[in-house]
Formats: structure tokens, C-alpha cells, sequence
């Protein structure tokens, strides 16, 4: 595909899934992000390999490093074997980490979660939006252009 969106051949049938790489260091935009901190991404369509999780995000922090582990990449909708995990540093102790549930977790299926959540923050903000904080128009600047930098 061009730059413009035009497609270049419709002749060659994708035969491997998409994957994506993003290696760098973030600036300091958006505001919550210190200076120069490296980032390395990668995300790939498919079959994962066998034995691994779909999913194996890892972040490295001071103290330690959380890894979360899933069966799918789709981690905002959610699988019953999501994991998380923290590794002290100063210990060399794994522990899970306990993620707290609620009645979302127990009266819904698991996809319909995350949809719930959002029509209940929705409910809770109001008419005149004030009694819940949602995303703002500002918000969504702010991350197009973080993914911008990106």
C-alpha cells in the first residue's frame, strides 16, 4: 500500500501474518512519561509459538520487573488465564500478583466485560458529564500524539 492509501497490487494474497516492531525512547510527551525511556515492541499476528503464551508483556521498573501473561494479544478484552506476575529485585522472589474482581467479573462473560465497564462509567458521569470523569476531546490528542512520536 502507498503512502496515500492507494493499493499497489491486488494480485499477491498475503501469505504470513502481520507483524510489527516498535524500538526507540519515548520524550517526555505526554506529560506522565520521564525523559528517554526506552521502549521495544513487538506484536505478530498467528499462532503463537507452542508452548508460550499469546501474550508476554514484560516491564521493567526500578524495583523489579511485572511480566503478564495471556493466551490471546487481545488483553483488553480479556482471558480467563490472564496472569500477572512481579519479580523483586532485591529478593529474586516471583509472586503473582491478585487482581481484585467484581460483580463484572462474575456476572458477565469475560468479552463483555470491558464493554460494561465503559456504558457504566458512561451512567455514572451524568447528563453533564461531572459526576464521572470519561475521556475528553484533550485526552484524545494527547494520545494521537503519543502514538504520533511513536
Amino acid at each position: 500500500m502507498k503512502a496515500d492509501g492507494t493499493v499497489i497490487s491486488d494480485k499477491h494474497p498475503k501469505t504470513a501474518e502481520d507483524t510489527l516492531f516498535l524500538h526507540g525512547t519515548l520524550s517526555p510527551s505526554p506529560s506522565f512519561l520521564s525523559d528517554n525511556v526506552p521502549v521495544s515492541f513487538v506484536l505478530r499476528g498467528g499462532q503463537p509459538f507452542k508452548g508460550t503464551p499469546g501474550l508476554d508483556w514484560r516491564i521493567l521498573g526500578t524495583k523489579g520487573e511485572l511480566r503478564i501473561t495471556a493466551s490471546s494479544t487481545m488483553l483488553q478484552i480479556g482471558t480467563e488465564d490472564t496472569k500477572v506476575e512481579f519479580h523483586d529485585a532485591a529478593t529474586d522472589e516471583v509472586e503473582e500478583v491478585k487482581v481484585t474482581t467484581d460483580a463484572f467479573d462474575k456476572d458477565l462473560p469475560i468479552e463483555a466485560r470491558n464493554v460494561a465497564r465503559v456504558y457504566e462509567a458512561i451512567a455514572a458521569a451524568g447528563d453533564d458529564g461531572k459526576q464521572g470523569r470519561l475521556s475528553s476531546f484533550e485526552d484524545a490528542v494527547e494520545k494521537h500524539r503519543f502514538l504520533e512520536s511513536l
